[in-house]
């Protein structure tokens, strides 16, 4: 794909979409702004894929890192456009998760969840794979923010064991 390759870069569309589609619904929770992030996601891949570098990360974890990033930004737009007041996205805990190395081999990080503590496992899944701000968590759970941001360093501090393996 760095090269140009068109076929290669099929192939990495075929393999991701689902997982990038995935996250982008996660952030966006509307099927119309995912479609249309994942689509600047992979026009973006394809545009930065020079820029690639395998040992900096694993290539799924820089192309998570577009798409977070582009959700992100699609989700502020929105809230501005709609009048909507847009909570603080919590990007510096968003961030710690490029710290868990993810590799190909490992990427199912739902069946890594499920090995965590029930109560730290939902709150990674909220924010990681539902979207879901620490005030959000907090209000929705009915838990003081402060226990929200413990399970949070508690949950990456135990994916980093697990796959560290």
């Amino acid at each position: 794909m760095q090269q140009g390759d068109q076929q290669a870069f099929a192939e990495i569309y075929d393999r991701f979409n689902g997982a990038l589609y995935g996250v982008c619904m996660g952030i966006l929770k509307r099927p119309d702004l995912a479609k249309d992030a994942l689509q600047k996601v992979f026009v973006k891949i394809w545009q930065k894929a020079k820029s690639f570098r395998a040992e900096k990360a694993s290539l799924y974890t820089w192309m998570l890192q577009i798409t977070r990033n582009t959700a992100i930004d699609i989700y502020r737009s929105e809230s501005r456009k709609n009048g909507i007041q847009n909570d603080e996205f919590s990007v510096h805990l968003i961030d710690q998760v490029k710290n868990v190395r993810l590799n190909e081999e490992a990427m199912d990080i739902k069946e890594h969840i499920e090995q965590l503590e029930e109560e730290v496992g939902i709150i990674i899944r909220m924010a990681y794979l539902g979207g879901y701000t620490q005030k959000q968590i907090s209000d929705h759970l009915k838990i003081p923010l402060g226990t929200v941001k413990t399970r949070v360093r508690i949950g990456l501090k135990q994916l980093r064991r697990i796959y560290n393996k």
